[in-house]
């Protein structure tokens, strides 16, 4: 993000940047298949707006006796992407294989684990182990990566160049859209072609309050924003 900004990239640009950044580096917490929610505010004509890209469940999906927690059936649609690319057709100003590069790079020179995903990667060996793609990037020879390896994801970086240089659509229509519903078929997924085709990120209003004087602008519901206000409103009847 901080080399986005001091290439002249705006605030949109360096978020955007980091957050395809962290997917690589932080594959246990976000990724191509994660989602969120960015609000972003404009100095010039001081207004805010929300977008909303949390995943989204299958049309198919059918859970009779209880929801997954891992595995291909536990997989929603992923908003990642549509997200982050409307954040930065709408509010940034370089282009999306400028702001991509760095998390390219990444992913295809590697980057050291850190002692946090080094424990998450040992405390999940048993799950991993089932996955053989997922096991060759973190459990090389066989074994938990260790904290300061160097993790290197020549699959990832590929995709991050076609989302990259054909944009969303190749991500959400394209080849990575096919190759998404094949894996998902041949594992008990629930994705579609359709599920993924029709899925878009959402502008929203973002939330608003007070405490003590100052102006509260935060993210609209389904996430936590609504209750920070609430409670800080709340907070202010207190000394």
């Amino acid at each position: 993000g901080l080399k986005i900004l001091k290439a002249g990239g705006n605030a949109v640009d360096a978020a955007v940047a980091a957050a395809f950044a962290i997917g690589v580096v932080e594959p246990n917490a976000s990724g191509l298949g994660g989602e969120g929610m960015i609000v972003i505010y404009r100095a010039d004509t001081k207004t805010a707006v929300a977008i909303d890209y949390r995943s989204a469940a299958p049309a198919s999906a059918k859970f009779p006796k209880k929801t997954p927690t891992a595995g291909h059936a536990a997989a929603a649609i992923p908003g990642n992407v549509a997200g982050l690319t409307t954040a930065l057709e709408k509010y940034g100003t370089m282009p999306l294989h400028r702001v991509m590069a760095p998390a390219i790079g990444l992913a295809e020179q590697g980057f050291t684990v850190s002692p946090t995903l080094s424990g998450i990667i040992q405390d999940n060996f048993d799950r991993i182990a089932k996955n053989p793609p997922l096991a060759a990037v973190v459990c090389q020879d066989g074994l938990p990566l260790e904290a300061g390896a160097t993790l290197k994801n020549p699959d990832l970086a590929l995709s991050l160049r076609k989302i990259a240089a054909f944009g969303p659509a190749i991500f959400y229509e394209g080849e990575l859209a096919e190759m998404m519903v094949a894996e998902m078929a041949a594992n008990g997924g629930f994705f579609s072609k359709s599920d993924l085709a029709s899925y878009k990120a959402v502008v929203r209003e973002p939330v608003r309050g007070k405490y003590r004087g100052h102006e509260l602008i935060s993210a609209p519901p389904p996430v936590g924003g609504l209750s920070v206000i609430q409670i800080l409103q709340i907070l202010e009847n207190f000394d």
